[in-house]
């Protein structure tokens, strides 16, 4: 959903920290570990600001001096600030693997509304991941448990809790988004194996760029019952 929408998030997470930092119940030995983390992501706020900015007031101008002179000042290293605050705010294991319960308050944070009915759910079929794009409004977006050994031919791992372990996101533009005919569905992956992060999802890719992060090849596997431990664990849709 944009900068903007980054920004909404990196504010929430900063006023998430000085509430912490103001309870009186919050540990004194905590207190230190907040500060870092309000600092990190104070510098990351304001980063994220002078980029929007940049953007919407200098690169306009079409002017290379002026453009030069203030570069843009946000990168990923403030995206990774605010990863890490997130982690470490708004969860309850830190410095464990992310459960469905932690990226469903992750997810709230800066979100118009809670999650839809009927999540988390596990889907266990290519139909019933259908209806669940389909429902998808535009703006929102789901957080997705995915296993990510996608060629494995045993069926019996795919019924391990252990195989799902990569988070994803699954969502729908905004309409008119960009001005560029908005409300397209997207899979967002962070970390893929191979081609890029966001794969916009069409009837022409479907089959090659879409289902097999949730299916194991029939023709492979050699039976019909190949969708993967797949969790839809929350939803959300930005406030921008």
């Amino acid at each position: 959903m944009g900068p903007k929408a980054v920004l909404l998030f990196g504010e929430q997470l900063l006023a998430k920290a000085e509430a912490h930092a103001a309870k009186p119940t919050t540990p004194d030995e905590y207190r230190q570990h907040l500060a870092m983390q309000r600092m990190a992501v104070s510098f990351a706020v304001a980063a994220l600001r002078s980029s929007i900015y940049y953007h919407e007031t200098v690169v306009p101008t079409g002017d290379v001096a002026l453009m030069a002179m203030c570069r843009d000042p946000g990168g990923y290293s403030d995206l990774s600030a605010l990863a890490h605050a997130a982690k470490l705010l708004m969860t309850g294991n830190p410095l464990g693997l992310t459960n469905g319960v932690d990226m469903e308050r992750i997810n709230r944070l800066g979100s118009e509304e809670a999650s839809k009915p009927g999540l988390p759910v596990e889907v266990t079929s290519r139909a019933e991941m259908a209806r669940w794009m389909d429902s998808l409004t535009p703006g929102e977006a789901y957080m997705v448990l995915i296993d990510m050994d996608r060629g494995n031919t045993d069926p019996s791992l795919n019924k391990d809790r252990s195989q799902s372990d990569h988070w994803i996101t699954l969502g729908r533009e905004p309409s008119g988004s960009g001005g560029k005919g908005g409300g397209r569905t997207y899979l967002y992956d962070p970390w893929p194996k191979a081609g890029s992060q966001i794969t916009f999802v069409t009837a022409a890719n479907r089959d090659t760029a879409f289902w097999p992060y949730f299916e194991v090849d029939p023709n492979a596997a050699g039976r019909q019952d190949v969708f993967k431990r797949t969790i839809i664990a929350s939803s959300a849709t930005p406030k921008v």
